[in-house]
């Protein structure tokens, strides 16, 4: 253990260093020195860019559906421009997702902060006076939502004077509350948006995450596209070094020929689901398969006829894999 420690301190070392692929810097913010990634992007669009380089290839496999990068963020695009026209989003405003783990997430995720706008991911957990409760303390002016979430707060939105968008209704023909649009109705024939062209700085606020609280009220963290950006930085450095620490591990992999994917099992509400898998595959062009909630049978399924190369799992997770026929 000491030596394999020192080959990644001297790896952490070599790849931090000046001219390095992650060389860092010293900067004062608001009166405090941080250590900074010099390479990483200043904001969320920056990083988005690198993605969008990316194109035809496939993103993301979701049960039966196959997504491109190009797909997603057609979808994004057209929802960017909905916000903006449809509901007035200006930068600043907070816009909340409510749901399972869907491809609508990321293309919500990513129409959220493009333009400016802060993210309020909500725990898809949380039951109609949790909700009711972020959506309130956040100021949320829109609520991107699946049918269950919305079943439980539809009765609130008028109350909150909140609009919602409800991603899959459970059966097109059903009449939705009152201040809700259904997203295909809100996107309908806007398939070549142009991608935003917002003036976005480090410092704006991207994202409002609320805590899980053991004791009062859960309490809204926010964190800058700066923040976000450097955390993304310090997971790829993490994983180049440690990489570097089992070559031979990494050899065996790339030779069996399969294509780098990684699997999404956690849920997008928390940075284990946003930051180290989404927003990380999101910018190295890795296909992800997601999961719509943790299944060990699914999970095995997927990673046979996928070819999952890489999964991100909780030692729980992973021991019921371990456990399973």
């Amino acid at each position: 253990m000491p030596e394999l420690k020192s080959q990644y301190d001297q790896a952490i070392k070599d790849l931090t260093a000046d001219g390095g692929p992650f060389a860092m810097h010293q900067q004062n913010l608001q009166g405090i020195d941080y250590t900074l990634y010099s390479n990483a992007p200043n904001h969320l669009a920056q990083l988005f860019d690198v993605a969008r380089e990316h194109g035809d290839k496939e993103f993301l496999v979701y049960e039966d559906e196959r997504w491109s990068f190009n797909q997603l963020f057609c979808q994004a695009d057209s929802l960017s421009q909905q916000f903006i026209q449809v509901f007035d989003i200006k930068k600043g405003d907070r816009v909340a997702i409510a749901m399972r783990n869907y491809p609508e997430w990321m293309s919500s995720f990513i129409a959220i902060t493009s333009i400016g706008a802060v993210v309020v991911p909500l725990n898809s957990w949380g039951q109609a006076n949790d909700l009711s409760f972020a959506l309130a303390d956040a100021g949320a002016k829109v609520v991107i939502c699946d049918q269950q979430r919305l079943d439980l707060i539809a009765n609130q939105l008028s109350a909150l004077d909140l609009q919602a968008v409800l991603v899959r209704p459970q059966c097109e023909a059903t009449v939705l509350p009152k201040n809700t649009i259904a997203l295909h109705q809100l996107i309908t024939g806007l398939q070549q948006c142009a991608k935003p062209d917002i003036e976005l700085d480090a410092d704006d606020q991207a994202m409002m995450m609320y805590t899980s609280c053991t004791t009062g009220r859960p309490k809204g963290a926010v964190a800058s596209h700066r923040a976000i950006c450097q955390a993304i930085g310090n997971f790829e450095c993490v994983a180049m070094a440690s990489a570097m620490c089992n070559m031979d591990a990494i050899a065996a992999m790339l030779n069996k020929g399969y294509e780098p994917t990684q699997m999404l099992a956690v849920p997008l509400f928390h940075v284990s689901g946003c930051h180290a898998i989404f927003l990380t595959a999101l910018k190295a062009g890795r296909r992800i398969v997601m999961l719509y909630k943790w299944d060990v049978a699914k999970a095995l399924q997927a990673i046979a006829s996928e070819r999952v190369t890489i999964l991100s799992a909780a030692p729980s997770m992973l021991q019921q894999l371990f456990e399973s026929p």
